[in-house]
């Protein structure tokens, strides 16, 4: 019997990958919320390539539910509130480009919910937003896929 089981079984089954999935993308989907701790489950629970798998699948989706909630929540804000918020290194990068994008993401637990943010109140294309989130997201994953893997005996 593996560690990863007290209940007779190592095996997560076949709803453990659509799970961890759903709720991947649910936490990425929430402005605020980090999704890294699910990523590192996943290489505990699943090893580290079908715990990566699982985690870019998310990403991927979560893509599409974030934009969504930054475009419902961009009406509350303006463009020049949301910049102040912004660090001063970031400022001097003009907003649209990818560099702002993928710099503003690496923000830890602030970046990617300002990104989303500023995507939708600078009607940035979901294609740019799409793509500068997995340059980040995809990475991170992996790697906190591979920790979770690697945390393990």
């Amino acid at each position: 019997m593996s560690p990863r089981s007290t209940h007779g079984s190592s095996e997560p089954g076949p709803t453990g990958p659509l799970l961890s999935i759903a709720l991947y993308t649910l936490l990425a989907s929430i402005p605020f919320l980090s999704s890294g701790a699910v990523a590192l489950l996943n290489g505990m629970l699943f090893g580290f390539w079908w715990g990566a798998a699982y985690s870019a699948v998310a990403i991927v989706l979560s893509g599409f539910t974030t934009y969504a909630v930054a475009e419902r929540l961009a009406a509350g804000y303006g463009a020049e509130e949301l910049r102040a918020k912004m660090p001063t290194w970031l400022r001097r990068i003009p907003v649209g480009s990818p560099a702002f994008l993928i710099a503003l993401r690496t923000i830890p637990w602030l970046g990617g919910t300002l990104a989303n943010n500023a995507a939708a109140v600078y009607e940035i294309s979901f294609r740019r937003h799409f793509w500068t989130r997995l340059v980040v997201a995809l990475p991170v994953a992996v790697v906190s896929a591979y920790a979770g893997w690697k945390l393990l005996p």
